[in-house]
């Protein structure tokens, strides 16, 4: 078999798979904790080009467009009223991190559906290969962190070491899990019966390496996968794809609600510290919030919001000035703080806006449609305890969707394939 090289499809596959690996990768080449500011950036600079060359613009992008400037002036005007954050720095860094997730979807459907099938495929093949190279290493890491202290644990939990691989922390290795879960998935569409076999054994490795982090969340990424695979990609029983729509979003909002109790339900916690002065922020500031980079966002942190002097963040652990690691680790009380609960609101539009475009356009392929909602329905259960639409790996998650959404061919619905790819 003669190997060739997609030129269109490689440059997009080399940057989403240094995306998928940039937290570790970050230690050496230090530039590339700019990547997902970076190509947030490309992405919203192609949207705009593109929206004013074409003039159009897709139902769900066009509804989320509007909730965007919408969002965007409330935050503003937050800012110019309560004069809590004033710095033009800090307002762009928040900006971008609030709407990257949702600029990246959109920038990365638009650009990957002016590409011909072959070089979707070509995109596909080239990181699923990649997603297989990392999975092998670590399923059997793994299994020796077990019996062996290989010096890839982050903690103890009931007495075996929780796994996190080469992502310095097991919440890294659990998204990247989700993202090569997705990656996986979708490449399924272009496979034979034969070829699905050898496929399930990586996707096998997937989530016994996610399963290794030994954290709730993994244990309930892990269910809601194995009952949508095995109901949309697997099975073919309506009554059982109808009963999915029903058990997977019940078993998502259990494990996020149960999360969400557990650390908001302690008034002394960093993040219920974050959740009680969220809802604060909100009413105090009320209806339009405190303004970009006042509250439980990068930014805020960065350059220390005024709020968190007045709140007597300095005597809480975690959320100090000097030692503020627990800062960032919130997402709806941050929303919340800084648009207030109309914007909190008009945000979780945007959120099911995307699911809504997945639905839409992967109807008669279940691969696709299950590889992204779960990825989405990932970012929302962990919304509920993390920064998660703020994460620096919700970029290349978001730009996943868009592949799953795009690459979308059965092989039976090409009318040529290159065995040469």
């Amino acid at each position: 078999m003669r190997i060739t090289i997609n030129k269109r499809a490689l440059p997009l596959s080399i940057i989403i798979m240094i995306m998928i690996v940039q937290i570790p990768l970050m230690k050496t080449f230090k530039i590339l904790q700019y990547l997902d500011e970076g190509w947030t950036v490309v992405s919203i600079v192609y949207l705009l080009v593109i929206i004013v060359m074409e003039r159009k613009m897709e139902r769900e992008m066009f509804v989320s467009f509007w909730i965007i400037m919408l969002l965007l002036g409330i935050g503003l005007l937050g800012n110019i009223i309560w004069q809590i954050q004033t710095g033009t720095g800090a307002i762009l860094t928040d900006i971008g991190n609030m709407f990257k997730t949702y600029m990246t979807l959109y920038a990365g459907v638009t650009y990957l559906n002016h590409w011909e099938e072959e070089d979707k495929l070509a995109l596909l093949q080239y990181v699923n290969g990649f997603c297989c190279i990392i999975v092998t290493p670590g399923f059997f890491l793994a299994i020796t962190n077990l019996f062996v202290n290989i010096n890839m644990h982050t903690e103890y939990v009931n007495g075996f070491r929780a796994f996190h691989y080469v992502f310095n922390r097991v919440g890294n290795l659990n998204m990247s899990c989700v993202i090569m879960l997705m990656i996986e998935t979708a490449w399924m569409n272009y496979l034979d019966a034969q070829e699905r076999k050898t496929q399930r054994v990586f996707l096998f490795m997937t989530l016994m390496l996610m399963l290794s982090t030994l954290r709730s969340r993994a244990y309930g990424f892990f269910i809601i996968y194995v009952l949508g695979y095995l109901i949309f990609v697997y099975g073919r029983s309506a009554a059982l794809k109808a009963a999915a729509l029903i058990a997977i979003p019940g078993i998502s909002l259990g494990f996020g609600v149960q999360k969400f109790v557990y650390y908001f339900g302690y008034d002394t916690s960093a993040r219920g510290v974050l959740f009680q002065y969220g809802v604060r922020t909100a009413n105090s500031y009320f209806p339009i919030g405190s303004g970009f980079a006042t509250y439980g966002t990068y930014a805020a942190r960065k350059y220390y919001s005024p709020l968190y002097f007045k709140y007597g963040f300095e005597k809480v652990w975690g959320l100090s000035q000097k030692m503020g690691d627990f800062l960032t680790d919130d997402y709806w009380p941050a929303v919340m703080g800084e648009f207030g609960y109309f914007g909190a609101f008009l945000m979780l539009i945007l959120i099911t806006l995307m699911f809504f475009k997945v639905l839409g356009e992967t109807g008669d392929y279940p691969a696709n449609r299950f590889a992204g909602l779960f990825g989405l329905i990932c970012m929302v259960i962990s919304s509920m305890v993390s920064a998660s639409f703020f994460h620096t790996m919700s970029v290349v998650l978001s730009l996943t969707v868009a592949v799953c959404i795009v690459c979308r061919k059965n092989m039976k619905d090409m009318v040529t394939f290159d065995s040469r790819l």
